[in-house]
């Protein structure tokens, strides 16, 4: 008996240390929480919308000064068409609706300009070339171009101030810009493509304790941000944390497009979201501090579950009336909706109705309705509307879907058109298509340096060839000059019409047809009639054979 006695003791010594270890191994790891964040103040804060004066002045030597008025004068004017050869553009970029208005910013004379932004509400608008700007209601944004200093840096030569909550997070910016999101932040993903998948996992958990690395680093107090308002600290604390979050978005999106079990890994990669949910999806502060690239990164990656990918791309091919798609199984959006919420629940333990979701939801929605993906069915876009409005819980959202579905139909359903004064840029517009009166017109506006232009030109050189006797009319349009293009169109042989405009007539061109990205295509009817829904013009052709 004492030698069993004996045994059980020493098993139980050797036992100790082994369960001692395995409880250390299964301890789980705390994630680091914000704190103080968001601040009091955001609480009573509700999204708005309002004018926004941006005014740019150019700095100019002092000597410059010194110089009289009559001589000064058309130096300025001279120096500002310099300035307009390629002038700056403003991207406003609407994320909630998926919608992106485009702005020319000419120089007058002075060399200054002052223009006006209508924005639904506090947000970052990408200006070329300066950057990410923020721009809240109310406000005055002054940007100074400083020509007097002799440097590559964009810091010395471009200073962005301005008055309340702008002015105050641009100035702000600045230094954060420098010291916490440059791009030796941005680690790249490097991939062995021998092992893709493991070495992408292991990547992304470096990246997830750079994020709680930062995290814990904002909880001990930025100095940057010491002595600020506590909403223009809470908007740059949001820009931080969704800078590096955004690291991991993107290398999602970058490496598992190929042949993979992409669901399973989807699990697997986004499994650090459950314990920072609170501050990366359901946050309230990412309406008014991120961009549109933060939504668009989780809207097809973490939150694909959502998106009815095929009824989307072929609503031509759904059957309203029997609620099915021909040549497909998938579902509509209001039977689909459900089922991927429960996916993300399920899988993810995330709340699938978080303020991110809702975001992603109504991009979805104004998206099809910006494109005009049924055309004048109004009573389809109201449906896929009355699908999504169930779980837009937030009250700011609700509001702003039910104004922005308001204008949509005052837009496409009034009975009279609008009158529009003439702009400079339709006077441009219609200087270039009036050669071409009574054709049908497909209006290609490209460049040299866009590879998908390219690529479209010679897929349609056929289709131009075989309809060069028909009453249609290719326009290729670019700012590229005719030297640059020349060798290449020759040999593609890329017929067509070939027009070559200025950078400033491009900016025009951007902002009267709302376009940022190319190749980008405009149809104009026999009768001058610009067509605003031209998904469909192939079939336009496909009459004139």
């Amino acid at each position: 008996m004492k030698v069993f006695i004996s045994i059980l003791g020493i098993i139980a010594l050797i036992c100790c240390p082994l369960h001692s270890d395995a409880k250390k191994t299964d301890k789980k790891t705390v994630v680091p929480q914000m704190l103080n964040y968001p601040s009091a103040s955001i609480g009573e804060y509700r999204m708005h919308g309002g004018d926004v004066l941006m005014r740019v002045n150019v700095s100019f030597p002092e000597a410059l000064d010194s110089v009289p008025q009559d001589v000064r004068k058309p130096l300025l004017k001279r120096f500002s068409e310099k300035l307009n050869t390629n002038p700056p553009t403003a991207f406003l970029r609407n994320y909630l609706l998926n919608r992106e208005t485009v702005h020319s910013l000419i120089f007058n004379d002075d060399c200054t300009i002052e223009k006006k932004f209508d924005i639904p509400y506090p947000m970052f608008v990408f200006v070329r070339p300066l950057g990410l700007i923020y721009m809240s209601p109310g406000d005055t944004v002054d940007i100074s171009i400083n020509v007097k200093v002799k440097t590559k840096s964009r810091d010395e030569a471009f200073v962005v101030d301005g008055t309340g909550l702008s002015g105050e997070v641009n100035r702000l910016m600045k230094e954060i810009d420098r010291k916490y999101l440059n791009q030796e932040n941005y680690a790249s993903c490097l991939i062995d493509r021998a092992d893709q998948i493991d070495s992408l996992l292991i990547w992304k958990n470096r990246q997830v304790a750079r994020l709680d690395s930062i995290v814990m680093k904002m909880n001990d107090g930025l100095p940057e941000i010491a002595n600020c308002s506590p909403l223009a600290s809470d908007i740059v604390r949001t820009r931080i944390l969704t800078w590096y979050a955004m690291i991991l978005f993107d290398s999602f999106n970058d490496h598992l497009r190929e042949d993979y079990d992409r669901d399973a890994h989807w699990r697997k990669y986004y499994d650090f979201i459950a314990p920072r949910e609170k501050y990366l999806l359901d946050n309230p502060l990412l309406l008014i501090s991120v961009d549109d690239s933060y939504f668009n990164r989780i809207e097809f990656g973490l939150l694909s579950p959502l998106q009815p990918r095929v009824l989307q791309s072929y609503p031509n091919r759904y059957d309203k009336e029997k609620d099915i798609l021909y040549g497909d199984s998938l579902y509509t959006m209001r039977r689909s909706l459900p089922d991927g919420m429960k996916k993300i629940h399920d899988s993810l333990h995330i709340n699938p109705s978080n303020i991110t979701s809702q975001v992603c939801l109504m991009r979805n929605v104004f998206y099809i309705m910006e494109k005009g993906f049924f055309d004048d069915d109004f009573e389809s876009y109201a449906d896929r509307l009355a699908d999504i409005m169930p779980y837009i819980k937030n009250p700011d959202l609700a509001r702003l879907s039910t104004f922005a579905y308001r204008d949509f139909v005052k837009k496409h359903e009034t009975l009279a058109p609008e009158v529009v004064p003439t702009s400079k840029a339709d006077s441009v517009f219609q200087r270039i298509i009036e050669p071409y009166k009574g054709n049908l017109l497909v209006v290609d506006f490209w460049s040299m340096s866009c590879g998908p232009c390219r690529a479209g030109m010679i897929q349609d050189r056929d289709k131009v060839q075989a309809m060069k006797d028909k009453p249609v009319k290719f326009l290729y349009i670019t700012y590229d000059s005719p030297e640059n293009c020349k060798t290449w169109l020759d040999e593609n042989n890329i017929k067509g019409e070939h027009i070559f405009i200025t950078n400033a007539e491009w900016s025009m061109m951007q902002e009267k047809f709302n376009f940022s990205g190319i190749p980008f295509h405009v149809i104009v009817d026999k009768s001058g009639k610009l067509l605003h829904n031209a998904n469909n013009y192939e079939d336009l052709l496909k009459s004139l054979e």
